[in-house]
């Protein structure tokens, strides 16, 4: 027993040793200089080590492609497409809703990106956005806006009389939007269905007729913008487009719009691929 206690009795000076020759070897002037060489990471640790080990996690690997180039990193403009193309498969139908209608106003150059998603694509109703989007954006591209000095909306409409909502109020008139020709500003915004309710913030008096809609129209200028406030499912929403342009001879706008419906329908036998569900639905009046 006296021997096992005197054995254990020898640890503490052990201890102390090992601890004195450690502090002795931390404030020698040699290990100081080669610990302030090397410049510590945000832990506190030398960072040379940890960045010669693996690169940081939120840079992510760039591997080659097929030609043997670096990729080019994606713009914010193709990420926004992107999100935008599909949130057109989105369970919600307001989500969908949103993504065409944003991309129906974006430039006709995007229009080789919805042609490549549409030949890949095997779902209906996917192919039936993306091909009213390819060819919206492609008559836009192939006619020029001002191809006259008459102002044109490009809605086929009518006007009817709505029930007001209140007792007190006054009747007013509804312009119905029934067609949209695609090319115009107005199909980036309107669809068949909506009721234009004012413009410039005027409502439509009882007596408000088509014509009167026609030449409150005409008395815009080519380029102006012109300012709708328009019901669509009962929620009104605002909308300033850019009135096109036509020519003055009713003549020469029939030709105008029977052209551009021959070249529609030549764009969607080319790339629409539910051809027998839009050229069976009619002709056009």
């Amino acid at each position: 027993m006296l021997v096992r206690v005197v054995n254990l009795s020898r640890w503490p000076v052990v201890a102390w040793t090992i601890a004195w020759a450690f502090t002795g070897v931390i404030s020698h002037p040699a290990f100081a200089a080669l610990h302030q060489s090397v410049p510590a990471g945000p832990s506190g640790r030398p960072a040379g080590a940890l960045t010669a080990a693996r690169p940081p996690a939120h840079v992510a690997p760039r591997t080659k492609t097929g030609s043997g180039r670096m990729p080019a990193p994606r713009s914010a403009r193709a990420r926004w497409l992107s999100r935008r193309l599909a949130e057109l498969t989105n369970d919600h139908w307001r989500i969908r809703r949103d993504a065409f209608r944003r991309l129906m106003r974006c430039d006709p150059r995007i229009l080789p990106v919805l042609l490549q998603r549409l030949r890949q694509t095997q779902d209906p109703e996917l192919i039936q956005r993306l091909s009213a989007l390819a060819c919206q954006l492609y008559m836009a591209g192939q006619f020029n806006r001002d191809a006259g000095p008459r102002p044109f909306l490009g809605i086929a409409f009518s006007v009817r009389l709505m029930s007001p909502r209140l007792k007190r109020s006054p009747p007013r008139a509804a312009v119905v939007v029934q067609e949209v020709l695609p090319g115009f500003s107005a199909a980036r915004y309107l669809a068949p269905g909506d009721l234009i309710v004012a413009v410039d913030g005027r409502p439509f008096p009882a007596a408000f007729t088509a014509v009167d809609f026609r030449g409150l129209i005409q008395s815009r200028s080519v380029g102006a913008r012109i300012q709708l406030t328009v019901l669509r499912h009962g929620r009104p929403r605002v909308y300033r487009l850019r009135l096109n342009g036509v020519p003055e001879d009713p003549v020469r706008i029939n030709q105008i719009l029977q052209q551009r419906w021959l070249r529609e329908r030549t764009f969607l036998r080319r790339h629409n691929r539910w051809t027998n569900l839009v050229l069976n639905a009619g002709a056009r009046p």
